[in-house]
């Protein structure tokens, strides 16, 4: 999943915590400012 800014970030990973998934997150290659990348882990 590609996000724009931070509080977006921020925002999508507080839900999926509180849907009990667990996600990492890591800057997208060759990002446009802001953009990261959310990958879900395997419970």
């Amino acid at each position: 999943m590609l996000l724009r800014g931070e509080e977006t970030r921020r925002n999508v990973l507080t839900l999926l915590e509180t849907l009990g998934q667990k996600a990492e997150w890591e800057v997208a290659e060759n990002p446009v400012e802001s953009d990261y990348r959310i990958a879900l882990c395997k419970s």
